[in-house]
């Protein structure tokens, strides 16, 4: 277990100078490989007042894949965590695509979690993050690689009484309202769901669906998914529904990437303090692993299969 190794965070030069602030019209996206170690991240401009995408400002390659991505509302510090047996924290020079490792992450009763495809900055300074082979959100600690216990939030059933785990990202509006992309290990053709903890309520609804997303971002009032299909869709946080449903989400307007995207992050993915908002109450909620996972490293599937954790790469990006 990692505790109390006070471990220190590496700020990215060329994120703090692009990012002085949360509403920096700035939306950053991952891509990756798992035949090839690697990946690539990439900026693109976003117009503030309409959401439009522009053009790519910069664009570095990876010296290894992440399962997702999170920057700092200051800008100054990017994270990334990686999605395979043995997950570490990483902090991204976006100079230069080189990352630094903080340590292996583990929650606080020792527990490796694996599948790690959902990472966000908190409202206090800490992280957020899921797992697609695990129904909970925890709190991370970036100075120790620590997932908090208990759980900051379980995730709900879909309408088919299935368990939905992380399918890519969370996100703090400026409400308050926590959203969280999720999807059905089970079925995960169903897309993505996605999932909302109102301000002061401690019960996740599922209030829409979507084609598969692994990442969010949040600027200025816009939120952008990045999809498995390559395209970086976006859709205005005021039009986020709030009353549960599993109808189809509309979303304003997509730009093609044309890359293998994985994660995606913007310094106002915390919309909280910009401007201040009361933050949601969390529901810990107990212990489960979606689809009966076993932390030794096995998932019994909805058709009986029994797969190696390595196995479910493939299925945490269903066709790779």
């Amino acid at each position: 277990m990692l505790t109390g190794i006070g471990l220190t965070a590496v700020a990215s030069p060329a994120l703090a100078a692009s990012s002085a602030a949360c509403l920096d019209p700035v939306v950053w996206v991952s891509s990756g490989d798992y035949a090839t170690p690697g990946g690539g991240l990439r900026a693109y401009a976003i117009d503030p007042a309409t959401g439009a995408i522009g053009a790519v400002t910069q664009e570095v390659t990876l010296d290894r894949s992440f399962g997702d991505i999170a920057i700092t509302s200051d800008g100054a510090t990017l994270y990334g965590v990686t999605f395979d047996a043995a997950p570490e924290l990483f902090t991204i020079d976006a100079t230069d695509g080189s990352a630094v490792s903080l340590g292996p992450i583990e929650d606080s009763d020792g527990t490796v979690v694996t599948g790690l495809n959902a990472l966000t900055v908190t409202p206090d300074g800490e992280l957020y993050a899921g797992s697609s082979n695990w129904r909970n959100v925890w709190t991370l600690d970036p100075a120790t690689g620590i997932l908090a216990l208990p759980y900051f939030l379980t995730l709900p059933l879909d309408a088919a009484n299935d368990p939905l785990s992380a399918s890519g990202d969370i996100l703090t509006l400026a409400d308050g309202s926590l959203l969280v992309a999720a999807l059905d290990l089970n079925d995960p053709a169903q897309g993505t769901f996605l999932v909302r903890v109102a301000p002061g309520s401690s019960t996740p609804e599922i209030v829409g669906t979507m084609p598969m997303a692994f990442g969010m971002a949040q600027s200025n009032g816009w939120i952008y998914f990045a999809r498995e299909d390559g395209d970086l869709a976006y859709l205005a946080a005021s039009d986020v529904p709030t009353t549960p449903s599993e109808a189809p989400i509309a979303f304003t307007g997509s730009v093609a990437t044309g890359l293998d995207l994985w994660g995606a992050t913007a310094t106002g993915d915390v919309a909280l303090g910009c401007p201040p908002a009361t933050a949601p109450t969390p529901d810990p909620g107990p212990e489960l692993a979606a689809t009966g996972w076993d932390p030794s490293g096995f998932l019994l599937g909805g058709a009986g299969l029994l797969l190696v954790a390595a196995l479910l790469v493939p299925l945490r990006r269903r066709a790779r």
